[in-house]
């Protein structure tokens, strides 16, 4: 039973167990941004001053997420040894 799953688990993040891992914490992430965001809507009535402030609020927490993504690409390739020529 144990070399069973030694093989299923093989541990490395190159492995299919890595992938699903990432790709069950993806579909896990979507699904909280997917409840607050029905909490959000259903809860009361919102004003055009709320609206402004939190339409920024969520432009910058994803402009931080495209420069962590774009940050993450270029370490990732600078750690292979992998230089774009431009």
């Amino acid at each position: 039973m144990s070399a069973f799953l030694m093989t299923i688990a093989d541990g490395g993040p190159d492995g299919w167990s890595g992938m699903a891992i990432s790709g069950l914490a993806g579909a896990a992430a979507a699904l909280a941004v997917a409840v607050l965001l029905t909490v959000y809507f259903r809860t009361g009535y919102r004003s055009t001053r709320d609206i402004l402030r939190h339409g920024l609020a969520a432009a910058l927490v994803l402009g931080l997420l495209a420069f962590a993504a774009y940050d993450m690409r270029h370490a990732a390739l600078a750690y292979l040894g992998i230089v774009l020529a431009l």
